[in-house]
């Protein structure tokens, strides 16, 4: 579950920053994403 994954991922603060949340989100959905 996507919803999941970010709920589960960096803090909100991370996603301040356009580069940090794009290469965040160009990452591959795996079963345990770590960014």
């Amino acid at each position: 579950d996507v919803g999941q994954v970010i709920a589960e991922g960096p803090p909100e603060k991370v996603f301040l920053e356009p580069q940090v949340r794009q290469a965040y989100f160009d990452v591959p959905i795996t079963g345990d994403v770590v960014a």
